[in-house]
């Protein structure tokens, strides 16, 4: 493999302090029940109360609203399966950085699925933000959080800026009629030519509809705060355990019965899967249903100066981009029109042609930036895109009287769902509806069509 094409990922770098310090902190914890271990320290015939598969975001805030909503006595053994040595190693720790609502997209929302889906994913999106943000202050995560200068949705054409516009209608005849909702209109602001002109050192845009309650974090500061936080809670986690089946005995046909890579088996009374594009590699049922595409990223050399201190995004959000605060900018995107990415489960390398895409982009609509865009490192993560393009959440159909659950199928927007799909998928363990909660504040705690069972009826 050519050097130039080996895929390293920035957020996940082991340079990083978060992670050395991590993993240092928590050496003396892998001989405790609920610290991280290589191996089981449980007998074998121990049956867990719940096995979350997979250490991303949607794993692990799973198993923080498991220990958040109910008493430990409720699952008092919770067990998270990884397949790597290194936590958070899929897409939540490849992503562009963004926690981006999709606010932009509400008019082809409702022009897919019709306006009460379109409005509850917009509406869950932004509580998923707003629930995020609470968390995070709350616990003191450090995970660069930014809320307060927002992401500004770009238009390249006249038939991009109108749906940014009948967007905005739609935002404002929804919370007009929903007077509870947590979206505000003064949250929201059309731009036109000349003001995106003055604001972002570019005059090839038309337009553009800047969110500000919006922003950038580091999603995998967030997901390693939730990890420590959830070991503190009795949470095990197991790494090195690659899951490659999950049956049951006739015996005991509720029990599940999780086949290790390496021979271990795991039985657990609940089984969440939580692995996105990699369910495909052992659960039937979204074979079908789930195409796994090949994004990617880079970050480029630091700039003389900070250009944005918001996100933004081009191309219906096929392109986005964000400077940090050392005047870095991180670009994703280029993919999602390149049939080569399709159904590609290989992160380990970058494609060469995207990379000149991504080299080409500031050249074509910021020729007037000063710095030449120079990458420093490049990266590729796995997005699970559905053939609906909706998430699957929720109980896994025909599991033969298993408690099965899967989480995940984004379309690369995990960032904006996974925390509050997490407290959904901890509800129905639980056999708690997900939807009562955000019903009784006359918002939206869960979207119904993300469950699994909607391909059983059509």
């Amino acid at each position: 493999m050519e050097k130039s094409l080996v895929s390293k990922p920035f957020w996940i770098d082991e340079k990083h302090k978060f992670i050395t310090k991590f993993n240092n902190s928590n050496m003396l914890e892998a001989t405790k029940p609920n610290g991280i271990s290589n191996k089981l320290n449980y007998e074998n015939d121990m049956i867990y109360d719940v096995v979350i598969v997979g250490t991303g975001l949607s794993g692990v805030s799973t198993a923080f609203w498991l220990r958040k909503l109910y008493d430990a006595e409720k699952f008092p053994k919770i067990l998270i399966l990884e397949k790597n040595n290194r936590l958070c190693s899929g897409a939540s720790g490849k992503n562009g950085g963004f926690l981006w609502p999709n606010t932009d997209s509400l008019y082809d929302y409702v022009d897919r699925y019709g306006e009460r889906t379109g409005y509850e994913m917009v509406e869950f999106a932004h509580n998923n933000a707003v629930e995020l943000e609470k968390f995070v202050n709350e616990n003191n995560i450090e995970c660069d959080l930014n809320l307060k200068d927002g992401n500004l949705a770009l238009a390249r054409t006249k038939d991009e800026w109108l749906e940014l516009v009948y967007s905005l209608d739609l935002v404002k005849k929804f919370v007009t009629q929903y007077p509870r909702s947590t979206m505000k209109m003064e949250n929201f602001e059309l731009w036109d030519h000349d003001k995106c002109t003055a604001n972002i050192h570019s005059n090839k845009f038309i337009g553009g509809l800047m969110m500000k309650y919006s922003g950038t974090l580091w999603t995998a500061k967030l997901v390693y705060g939730i990890i420590k936080l959830i070991l503190s809670m009795n949470v095990h986690i197991l790494t090195n355990a690659k899951v490659v089946k999950v049956d049951s005995i006739e015996m005991v046909p509720t029990i599940s019965k999780l086949s290790l890579e390496n021979g271990t088996i795991i039985w657990a009374r609940n089984v969440v899967h939580a692995t996105n594009a990699y369910m495909t590699e052992y659960i039937n049922f979204v074979r079908d249903k789930i195409i796994p595409t090949r994004g990617q990223c880079m970050i480029t050399k630091p700039l003389e100066k900070s250009y944005w201190t918001y996100g933004m995004s081009a191309n219906n959000g096929r392109e986005y981009y964000h400077q940090l605060k050392d005047n870095r900018i991180v670009f994703g995107g280029c993919t999602k029109e390149n049939a080569s990415e399709h159904k590609s489960m290989d992160d380990r390398e970058i494609n060469a042609e995207v990379r000149r895409e991504h080299e080409l982009f500031f050249e074509q609509w910021y020729p007037n930036m000063t710095t030449k865009i120079e990458i420093e490192q490049e990266w590729a993560g796995v997005m699970a895109c559905t053939v609906d393009k909706l998430p699957l959440v929720g109980k896994l159909p025909n599991s033969k009287g298993r408690n099965e659950f899967i989480i995940g199928g984004y379309n690369g927007d995990g960032t904006p769902n996974a925390f509050l799909c997490g407290k959904a998928i901890a509800r129905m363990i639980a056999n708690e509806s997900p939807f009562q909660e955000g019903e009784g504040k006359g918002t939206v705690s869960f979207v119904k069509a993300y469950l699994p069972d909607r391909f059983l009826l059509s």
